[in-house]
């Protein structure tokens, strides 16, 4: 199966942040980057996959709050 690599500033716009989140995500390991040659890619399924685990985990945390 193939998969769709993202630039940092198309994984920006995919989630409405900007570059510099995305690069403080992926030094946190919140998101996964991968050096193709001389770039950075980041897996698009591995983004969309963050993303859910992400929004479970927040969602988690409210339910518990209250």
């Amino acid at each position: 199966m193939s998969d769709n690599y993202l630039t940092r500033k198309q994984v920006a716009n995919k989630l409405q942040v900007v570059p510099k989140t995305v690069k403080n995500w992926t030094d946190k390991g919140i998101l996964n980057s991968h050096k193709i040659g001389r770039v950075i890619r980041y897996k698009e399924s591995e983004v969309n996959s963050a993303i859910s685990t992400g929004t479970d985990s927040h969602n988690e945390r409210n339910t518990n709050n209250g």
